[in-house]
């Protein structure tokens, strides 16, 4: 009896596999980007004004993130 108790206690102890699962990114060529490249070739005033528009974008996106970051650790 004591030998059955002890086996169900180890067998209750040993960790369990767990599946992960592989998840595949999506990945989509009809982002835009195509045709940023082809506008960059055919029209570079186009592309230096993306360009700039672009690191507005993303500098107001940092500056949001960092804001919501101080209003947390307030």
């Amino acid at each position: 009896m004591k030998y059955i108790l002890i086996l169900l206690i180890l067998a209750s102890c040993v960790a369990k596999e767990t599946k992960l699962e592989k998840s595949t990114p999506s990945i989509s060529v009809f982002d835009g980007s195509i045709s940023k490249v082809l506008g960059c070739i055919f029209a570079p005033q186009e592309c230096e004004r993306i360009d700039k528009e672009e690191s507005l974008k993303q500098q107001e996106q940092i500056t949001k993130e960092l804001d919501e970051l101080d209003k947390e650790s307030k």
